[in-house]
């Protein structure tokens, strides 16, 4: 975040002291900003850009994985938008481009699949910057850094930001920034170090000449990682003093990401879910409320194979509190290993049970076949509320919303004999083999979410 002051009708613009103008003020080729949520990564991107924009010649271009990435509230192109025209720079909205007075211009852009790098195959951007590095495959990028060149008399370099990301190639690339533990090491924060990319592989050193000697073909590349966390904006915290707080009530995982800058941290057993945050309630101590029955579909027969696929079928119930605050319980949960016919009997006995104010959701499969068996379905529940429901992200990803609100409390089991099995199965996500269950659970709670129109849980891997 910069610091903007006003007197005799001059602005000044300026980072942060700390991280942010560390970062401003590095020399090496590579910087790589951040490795937590809140600590300005993005407005020091936008002030970087500014640096050459009076010279005629030179462009830049900011990116990010998706077009609403840029666009969303609050996202790039609404805090340039507060920056650039006190330089003097005209928005180009439909090219998300801003010119500046000395022709200068500063682009935004989005790779969504890796062969959008295409795009810029005739390109020569002196100043490539790339916001949340792991969003990005690791091919697209040094893809993208052929196409940094210059010839505006500014030399070519590249500027990235990142939040911790255990399975991302960004976190092998920054390793001996990172102690053992997972946390960047506050001494080597800013250090810099020369490394060559030959056949895809990586080699770093200490000084560029001991590469030079292995690679006399190749140009060795300075870098450096600079460490932030939301505790080194301090314009932040006094803004919105409320955002240190929705970092606190994020799942433990996301916790240990985006407030702690842990690199390390993954999905594990117990991790994700942990049977002690469900509590257990009687059935009748559970007021009126929105339910759906969600399905996982299988198609296996329970003599294959022991540990083959179940058809998990989970009944949950939104309930308003006297506060406005929305409780999920878990009344029901279904899980049978069957082929076709048996699941199709078991979906139709169930929704009969259940009743018809109970809607009845699945994960539907991609393509033609996806739209058979939403069809087939509906034919076989007539009069019922019945629609399949594409998968979005993977199975971590699906599952995190519920996991943030199992984790605060707001989800709770009604006692039945299945308790124990159903807890079992959701501690053991994602490293057991049997993730029906949580998967029919994820999609309850989304559905319950979308239908009634609620704020989804915590803020996930994609929002900081």
């Amino acid at each position: 975040m910069a610091k903007q002051s006003k007197s005799k009708n001059i602005i000044r613009i300026a980072p942060q002291p700390g991280p942010q103008e560390q970062f401003l003020r590095s020399a090496a080729d590579w910087v790589i900003y951040g490795g937590a949520a809140g600590g300005g990564k993005t407005y020091g991107l936008l002030l970087e850009c500014l640096r050459h924009c009076s010279n005629p010649r030179f462009g830049a271009v900011i990116f990010r994985q998706s077009f609403a990435q840029v666009m969303e509230e609050g996202a790039l192109w609404d805090t340039s938008e507060e920056i650039y025209p006190l330089m003097g720079a005209q928005p180009k909205k439909a090219n998300l481009d801003w010119i500046f007075p000395s022709g200068a211009k500063i682009g935004f852009a989005h790779l969504a699949r890796d062969q959008d790098k295409f795009k810029y195959q005739g390109a020569q951007i002196p100043l490539i910057c790339m916001d949340e590095l792991t969003h990005f495959p690791e091919s697209a990028v040094f893809y993208l850094l052929s196409r940094n060149r210059s010839t505006s008399g500014v030399r070519p370099y590249f500027r990235g930001t990142t939040n911790p990301d255990a399975d991302s190639w960004i976190a092998d690339f920054i390793s001996w920034w990172i102690d053992d533990e997972g946390f960047a090491i506050a001494e080597r924060s800013g250090v810099v170090r020369w490394f060559v990319r030959h056949r895809g592989e990586i080699a770093w050193a200490s000084d560029p000449a001991q590469l030079t000697s292995r690679y006399p073909e190749l140009m060795p590349k300075s870098f450096t990682f600079i460490k932030s966390t939301i505790h080194d904006n301090q314009i932040l915290l006094s803004k919105d003093p409320g955002y240190l707080g929705n970092l606190l009530a994020l799942h433990p995982l996301d916790q240990a990401r985006l407030l702690l800058g842990n690199w390390k941290v993954r999905a594990e057993a117990g991790k994700v879910f942990n049977r002690t945050w469900f509590e257990v309630v009687e059935a009748d101590a559970v007021a009126p409320g929105f339910e759906v029955r969600f399905w996982d579909l299988a198609a296996t027969e329970a003599e294959v194979r022991a540990n083959a696929c179940y058809t998990a079928g989970v009944k949950m119930r939104a309930v308003y509190d006297r506060d406005g605050e929305v409780t999920f319980y878990i009344m029901d949960c279904i899980a049978e290993q069957v082929g076709p016919a048996g699941g199709d009997a078991l979906m139709k006995a169930t929704a009969q049970q259940d009743g018809r104010f109970c809607l009845v959701r699945w994960e539907q499969e991609g393509g033609s076949s996806g739209k058979r068996d939403e069809a087939h379905i509906q034919e076989m529940l007539p009069g019922f509320d019945a629609m399949g429901v594409p998968p979005q992200g993977d199975k971590v990803v699906r599952a995190k919303p519920l996991a943030t609100d199992a984790y605060l409390g707001r989800v709770k089991l009604v006692r039945g004999g299945w308790n124990d099995q159903y807890l079992n199965w959701m501690h053991s996500f994602p490293d057991g083999k049997i993730k029906d269950v949580t998967d029919a659970s994820s999609g309850a709670h989304a559905c319950l979410i979308d239908e009634m129109h609620l704020p989804k849980p915590g803020f996930g891997r994609y929002n900081y």
